[in-house]
């Protein structure tokens, strides 16, 4: 039986704690309640990632970081925070807090983009795992045994 090669869907900072990154939304000024499709786990750095991004990222893969909330936004669709990354990789990560039914996640990038985006006055932290989300539904944090691994490898020391 040959096993599957699960490739690349979206590289991502996934969220440590998103109980905790609720809360927060919920402790963030005049924020509303959560619509019913609830997300919170995940700012996306490149959805479906080709091997050469893989390659550039990979010295980073399973490293813990820090995002900072910097902003949110809501309209009668989504709901999303607009988060900071050291060294960001596309200058524009977001987190999807919720969608109402039938509105994909990927709304939050247009909601983003509208006014109004209400900025904090002092950042809120969480902490995420750099990975990426394959298409056999993992989450996955190391190369090793992956169709990239030889990207890892081919950085030499590690």
């Amino acid at each position: 039986m040959e096993t599957a090669i699960h490739t690349a869907v979206y590289a991502a900072v996934f969220v440590d704690d998103i109980e905790g990154l609720k809360q927060v939304w919920n402790e963030l000024p005049d924020t509303p309640a959560l619509l019913p499709e609830e997300y919170a786990h995940h700012a996306t750095l490149m959805f479906k990632p080709d091997e050469e991004y893989i390659s550039r990222l990979a010295p980073e893969i399973g490293k813990e970081v820090q995002l900072a909330i910097c902003c949110w936004a809501a309209d009668d669709k989504a709901q999303a925070v607009g988060v900071s990354l050291r060294g960001s990789w596309n200058g524009r990560e977001h987190i999807t807090m919720a969608t109402k039914p039938g509105v994909p996640p990927f709304y939050s990038n247009e909601l983003l983009k509208k006014e109004p985006v209400h900025y904090l006055n002092k950042p809120f932290e969480i902490n995420g795992r750099i990975g990426y989300f394959d298409t056999g539904g993992n989450k996955v944090f190391s190369l090793e045994g992956t169709p990239y691994e030889h990207a890892w490898a081919y950085l030499g020391d590690h």
